[in-house]
């Protein structure tokens, strides 16, 4: 009974709800599910196509990815997350053709991985040579304030080069100030000998530098210090006054100028006072065509024999081109968008080229090569581009017609695309050089009986023989062995033995 009674004023106490489960009815649990809140990352910033900010686009991109994985649940809405940064610039054109095939739900779209769509974006915006593009960073690399904020800059690059402590530590002296570095090497201890050793230093002596500096301004404002500041005459008033204080008199009794010593005017009239609006200087004349040709002449003229016979055939080469090349305007696609620009049509040049610059604008995959190609100028120098080891398939219109061809990537100077002599052979087209005017007739077949054995051995040899000043030329240069028969003339083979090695003895 005594278990039955309550205390008074007490209340039932009410079960507390459990945090697992709740009771709907009578037998059925319910799961309770809180809602986890996503991370609130910064949004990649625009990306306009420029190689140097790809990795730095990237690096955003896969942040914000890798902290919301609920609101991407497939590579689908991965990669139109990444293409909706993409804006004008060479950025755009890859941008379009990926994402008209995704919102077309292309198959062959929809199968590429979001490993291998980040794989094709590094293709086409990344660096080709990361090591190299962080070797010439570094080498520009200078302190300008701070030198812990040059030693970050310096250890990022540096990561990347491949360089050994040696070389990284004549980089990092390359880029201090004059004064660091001689601190640096006449401290009590001696110089450093680690890159790491290089680096805690010149933070050190720049930050001991810096803390007396704002110690010597602080002391100078407790105790009123100023630096005296020195007056300066202006060059004329001091002679002006050299001449009053010897020759007045004289001066003013005959009446000359106190400036230049002339009579017939005061100071404040002499024509020797400086003006402050000087007259511009007149253009030169320019120079009739005969007189130009007469100047060129006369330059040639004084040169060496053998240097103006490089000239001269250098001149005549350039003429040869220049009767033998136009532009024509040529239509290509990029995504959706119908493009249009021009290409030179030159007869000189030996194969299809296409600047570097113009091939990143396609947003076409890049095919390498199996064999690198040297490049070297029509003057026998070695090329800006040195070597061609990509072609890019563009398919394209002229006058109508249809056109699939494979252009090699190098420097072309200021031109775009170059059409060379073989598809000038292939396409056989009709030209007027003096209107630019061009036809494609009717292809026709015809049966041509072949020889064999006498140019199946031919080496290759490819050309670039425009008329621009990035004219190249490339070639497979090959050792050719002949027979001891071809070396020797007919009427000596009876004497074959005394030419032979090892029989002449």
């Amino acid at each position: 009974m005594a278990e039955d009674k309550k205390p008074s004023g007490s209340r039932p106490r009410k079960e507390e709800p459990q945090a697992e489960e709740a009771v709907i009815g009578s037998a059925m649990p319910v799961q309770v599910v809180s809602a986890v809140k996503e991370v609130k990352a910064a949004l990649p910033r625009a990306f306009t196509g420029a190689r140097k900010y790809a990795k730095k686009f990237l690096r955003e991109v896969l942040i914000y990815v890798a902290l919301n994985p609920k609101a991407f649940p497939d590579d689908r809405s991965k990669k139109l997350f990444l293409l909706s940064y993409m804006t004008d610039g060479p950025g755009e054109f890859w941008k379009n053709e990926k994402t008209d095939l995704l919102l077309a739900y292309d198959a062959d779209a929809e199968k590429v991985t979001w490993s291998e769509f980040l794989d094709d974006f590094r293709t086409f915006f990344e660096p080709l040579d990361p090591a190299l593009k962080a070797q010439l960073e570094l080498k520009d690399l200078r302190m300008k304030e701070r030198a812990d904020k040059y030693t970050y800059q310096f250890t990022y690059l540096a990561k990347q080069t491949g360089y050994n402590d040696a070389a990284q530590i004549v980089a990092f002296k390359r880029g201090l100030l004059k004064s660091l570095v001689l601190k640096i090497m006449t401290r009590p201890e001696g110089a450093p000998t680690t890159i790491k050793e290089w680096m805690n230093a010149a933070i050190i002596f720049d930050k001991s530098y810096k803390q007396a500096m704002e110690y010597g301004k602080t002391w100078d404002d407790e105790h009123g210090g100023r630096k005296p500041q020195r007056s300066f005459r202006k060059k004329e008033d001091v002679s002006i006054k050299q001449i009053t204080e010897v020759d007045r008199k004289e001066y003013m009794a005959k009446g000359l100028c106190f400036r230049c010593g002339r009579a017939g005017h005061r100071i404040r009239d002499c024509p020797d006072t400086p003006k402050k609006d000087e007259r511009k200087q007149e253009e030169p004349k320019k120079l009739t065509r005969e007189e130009r040709f007469a100047k060129i002449r006369a330059l040639v003229n004084d040169q060496p024999k053998e240097d103006k016979d490089l000239l001269i055939d250098l001149m005549e080469q350039e003429a040869k081109m220049d009767r033998n090349s136009m532009h024509l305007l040529l239509q290509y696609k990029v995504g959706t968008k119908n493009i249009e620009t021009k290409a030179l049509l030159d007869s000189g040049a030996g194969g299809q080229f296409i600047s570097t610059g113009f091939a990143r604008t396609l947003g076409k995959k890049w095919i390498q090569l199996p064999e690198k190609i040297q490049v070297f100028n029509v003057d026998r120098t070695i090329n800006k581009t040195a070597w061609i080891t990509h072609v890019v398939e563009l398919e394209f219109q002229i006058a109508r017609k249809s056109f699939k061809e494979d252009f090699m990537i190098s420097g072309i100077g200021n031109e775009d695309m170059i059409l060379g002599l073989p598809w000038l052979h292939y396409h056989n087209p009709v030209i007027d050089w003096e209107t630019g005017e061009i036809q494609f007739l009717p292809r026709r077949k015809i049966q041509i009986k072949r020889f064999t054995g006498v140019l199946d051995n031919a080496e290759t040899e490819v050309l670039i023989g425009a008329k621009i000043t990035a004219s190249q030329e490339m070639a497979h240069q090959q050792t050719i062995k002949r027979n001891i028969e071809e070396l020797i003339p007919k009427h000596l083979l009876g004497y074959r033995d005394r030419f032979e090695k090892g029989k002449a003895k």
